[in-house]
């Protein structure tokens, strides 16, 4: 594997920030979460006995517990309304469709979990899945944030937002898969006005997701951006450079073992001759080696179109995809059995990603009790998914920390480790570690201050706190899903977060919280029929139960 050869800047790294983050609070909330040792103090002292850092810790002790869930299994919501036309939100059929969109996704967000409970599961996959019918403002609502590509921190601002807002997550899964196995690093680009070449690539990426593999893969490598980061700008017939000949072998395609060093160096040849001018790949015929080739045991004047036929149409290329999407999608070490489906859907649909997509899906491991919470989630998966659950539409400040809390817990869009990716898109434990969790926790923390009106009102004296509290996305959801009492609130987070599945010791202990001593002071929210429910004591439930092992798990 090759390492790219100009200097890099330190992983994770982002420019500061281009706006104050008042709205969000002290952003060094989140700068130092990985060196915290406890999660940032609430607004009020946790109640007696149901401590925030007890379950906490009991929770990181229960996460060698995790293939034991679904001991709630069964819990029935009957008092809740039924979202749609007839899947109940503590269904079955509604924990298949969680779990899909978890996969398929960053989970759901209470304001669309309505349409895809009300399609069932067969219907809420072809919506997913199938996304071109599916309408989406997510570019006018991006333009409004107005996030130039001058700084690499924008660059992560722009794909979070898009990631939390879009209507067709699945695109944006697909996207971010494409991004950690065909990597492209800010890191490598140079000078900040290459910035958009990095956009350029994501977009790439996205229009060729569910396309033909080879036209994907001949896009790719004449892309500016891959030019830049494997080198093949460099690359000329006089004076080859392997590096994108080798890792599109090895990464990319075929794998190690299916070719020889001679295949790297007449590889380079072939794919000799591009350069970067004005944001585009540019061919340059007197740069380019006009020779006689052999490549892979094909003898000719090859070029481009050659070598991508060649490494698409080997036998081991399929199987080699199929493993990555699985681990990705489903979960680590997939069998030959799991694998073979994808590997026949590409054969007989001449190479299309869509064929091998649906064959994934469709597959009965992808309900399976070994594929359900199988995989960690990764930092962005768990960042986006957190501010999709609890309602909150971002602004720059919240993007701002939503990217600097993903670093700290060990992921940076547009800047991989290595051109092999994030280790944990393969094996997702990688992405867990101490340091990571408490990163989550304190983000968690975070983000339930903003979602219940906290932070904004604080910023903003006493006096609007109980405006800030009754304006906050969490009450937002509340009076959309006409929660009533506190176990109504709790019954629904569970379910909504935990597809239902939590012990009855834990959900009481989450009923606790919001009825011990935290509600007995601060501002409230209006709950349907005119109880009050304390924002403080909802902080601390769902805080719980964002910290829980089962929430960790995609």
């Amino acid at each position: 594997m090759t390492t790219p050869s100009d200097p890099r800047n330190p992983p994770n790294s982002l420019d500061a920030p281009t706006q104050p983050v008042s709205s969000y609070d002290d952003v060094t909330t989140i700068q130092q979460a990985s060196t915290v040792a406890a999660p940032a103090a609430q607004a009020s002292q946790p109640r007696r006995g149901v401590s925030r850092r007890a379950v906490v810790i009991g929770a990181a002790g229960a996460a060698v517990g995790i293939g034991a869930l679904g001991a709630g299994a069964g819990y029935a919501l009957s008092h809740l309304q039924p979202l749609g036309g007839g899947t109940s939100l503590g269904s079955s059929d509604a924990a298949k469709i969680t779990h899909l969109l978890r996969r398929a996704g960053f989970g759901s967000s209470p304001a669309e979990l309505e349409t895809y409970l009300s399609l069932g599961v067969s219907g809420a996959m072809d919506r997913l899945l199938n996304y071109a019918h599916v309408s989406n403002d997510v570019d006018q609502r991006l333009a409004s944030l107005h996030l130039p590509f001058t700084t690499r921190a924008n660059l992560v601002r722009w794909w979070l937002a898009r990631m939390t807002l879009t209507q067709r997550p699945f695109e944006e899964k697909m996207t971010l898969f494409w991004h950690g196995v065909l990597t492209s690093s800010y890191a490598k680009i140079g000078k900040s006005v290459n910035l958009p070449l990095m956009i350029q690539q994501n977009n790439l990426l996205r229009s060729h997701a569910l396309g033909r593999f080879d036209d994907l893969m001949l896009a790719i490598s004449t892309d500016p951006a891959m030019l830049y980061w494997l080198d093949g700008r460099y690359n000329t017939g006089a004076a080859p450079n392997e590096n994108y000949s080798r890792e599109l072998m090895e990464l990319f395609t075929m794998g190690i073992g299916n070719y020889t060093q001679d295949d790297v160096h007449q590889g380079a040849k072939a794919l000799s001759g591009w350069v970067v001018r004005d944001g585009k790949g540019i061919f340059v015929p007197r740069r380019f080696y006009e020779g006689t080739i052999t490549y892979l045991g094909q003898t000719g004047h090859l070029g481009l179109t050659d070598v991508i036929r060649l490494v698409c149409a080997h036998p081991s290329t399929p199987g080699r995809l199929a493993r990555r999407m699985w681990s990705f999608f489903v979960y680590d070490n997939p069998s030959p059995s799991d694998l073979q489906p994808l590997i026949d859907a590409y054969h007989q649909s001449n190479h299309l990603i869509s064929a091998m997509v649906q064959a994934m899906f469709h597959s009965s491991a992808f309900f399976s009790e070994k594929a359900y919470r199988a995989r960690v989630k990764s930092p962005t998966e768990f960042v986006v998914g957190a501010v999709r659950a609890v309602g909150l539409t971002p602004d720059v400040p919240a993007l701002t920390i939503m990217g600097q809390a993903s670093a700290a817990m060990g992921q940076t869009v547009f800047d991989p480790p290595n051109v092999a990716g994030w280790p944990g898109d393969g094996v997702s434990a990688s992405w867990m570690s101490t340091q990571a969790w408490l990163s989550r926790v304190n983000f968690v923390n975070l983000l339930l201050q903003g979602a219940t009106g906290a932070l904004k009102g604080r910023r903003e004296g006493a006096a609007s706190a109980a405006a800030a509290v009754a304006t906050s996305p969490l009450q937002q959801v509340i009076a959309a899903q006409k929660l009533s009492k506190p176990d109504d609130v709790v019954n629904y987070f569970v379910a909504l977060l935990l597809d239902n599945q939590l012990t009855t010791d834990r959900r009481t202990m989450l009923s606790a919280a919001l009825t011990g001593e935290a509600s007995a002071t601060g501002p409230t929210l209006a709950l349907a029929g005119g109880a009050k429910l304390s924002a403080a004591a909802l902080r601390q439930a769902l805080y719980l139960l964002m910290a829980a092992p089962e929430y960790q798990m995609n």
